[in-house]
């Protein structure tokens, strides 16, 4: 499975890895990587983004990949002061920068979009939150049950998850870089938080997937040869951001397979007009983020009239597909939080002990 690697300026994201970028672990690199341009600052970068060494990390192609010439902006925020590499590559709208500029301040404006980092494909948005929203079910121990048998980033009696784990696939690139935080675990203290950026007018910028990956050493219900009628499934997402998405995104369910990834039969309709699937905002009890507004995708069991036609067999790992109806003009840009996945079967279930076995 072809694996998505962003180069990335190094961000403080607390104890979190940016995985997605050149930092942390991955197999192949995206359109729109460095060219050798000369060191020095690239003279036009937007405000407010972040700055490399080697310049304005914004590619001369735009945010995006949109044809066109870079945004104008004031040095400050763009430029950066002595350099040993080149602008980044172009996206697929422009060619490089490149210069030899006297430097500046890498820092914010008014003007600028905070939490956007700038590498060759385009912008991306930072896969983290402006605070941490403890998990909404402290007191709900079946809610986080079969932890033995869960993905749930934790890495203390669930399923050890890994850099390696991780990945965005070719199917789009509205998915991004990725770090597992504690913004908003929907069970226990941590989650997967990934950048999400869509575009309208691209397509492949109104198109994501992401997979995590079980482990491949033994383990409790491991491994899973069939996802067959002995095996139920769940997974959580929810979208956050400055606004909602002002179009609907289609979400499904995906498995990974030794032979490829297999999609559920259901497509949730999230944030389309008139409906009331709107999953938006930290996973809230309160709130009904639990069940209606579509953040739960859940077929018990995984073979069904919304789960799967068959039982995938060999299964690897499982995630979410989107694919946004964002028309030309139209974008967005916020972070996905998807926490406690499983593909599991009857038992083990949960370790001994009280709830919530230390965890927290």
């Amino acid at each position: 499975m072809i694996r998505s690697r962003h180069l990335a300026v190094v961000a403080a994201l607390g104890t979190s890895c940016l995985w997605g970028a050149a930092s942390c672990s991955s197999s192949a690199a995206p359109s729109g990587s460095p060219s050798a341009g000369a060191a020095g600052a690239s003279t036009n970068g937007s405000a407010g983004m972040l700055s490399s060494a080697g310049g304005n990390a914004q590619a001369g192609g735009g945010a995006f990949n949109r044809a066109g010439a870079p945004a104008a902006g004031a040095p400050a925020g763009g430029a950066s002061g002595a350099g040993t590499a080149g602008d980044l590559g172009s996206g697929n709208g422009g060619a490089s920068g490149s210069g030899a500029g006297t430097g500046g301040t890498g820092g914010t404006s008014a003007a600028g979009a905070a939490g956007m980092l700038g590498l060759g494909g385009g912008m991306h948005t930072m896969p983290t939150c402006t605070k941490n929203t403890p998990e909404p079910n402290p007191t709900r121990a079946s809610e986080c049950d079969y932890l033995l048998q869960s993905l749930d980033f934790e890495d203390s009696l669930s399923y050890p998850t890994s850099a390696t784990q991780i990945k965005t696939t070719a199917f789009g690139q509205a998915f991004g870089l990725f770090a597992i935080n504690s913004c908003s675990p929907y069970c226990y203290s941590k989650n997967l938080t990934v950048g999400v950026d869509i575009v309208g007018g691209n397509a492949p910028q109104t198109m994501g997937e992401i997979i995590v990956e079980f482990p491949t050493t033994a383990g409790n219900g491991l491994p899973i040869t069939a996802a067959d009628m002995n095996r139920n499934i769940l997974a959580w997402i929810t979208f956050d951001g400055a606004a909602k998405p002002p179009f609907e995104i289609d979400t499904q369910l995906v498995i990974e397979t030794t032979t490829g990834i297999v999609p559920a039969k259901e497509t949730k309709t999230l944030f389309k007009t008139g409906g009331n699937l709107n999953p938006f905002g930290p996973f809230n009890v309160v709130n009904d983020f639990s069940y209606s507004n579509g953040s739960e995708f859940k077929y018990f069991n995984a073979v069904g009239p919304s789960g799967f036609p068959s039982a995938p067999t060999n299964v690897t790992g499982m995630g979410f597909r989107i694919v946004a109806k964002a028309s030309a003009g139209q974008e967005w840009h916020g972070v996905a939080y998807i926490d406690h996945l499983q593909i599991r079967a009857g038992s083990p279930a949960n370790p001994p002990g009280t709830y919530p076995y230390g965890l927290n």
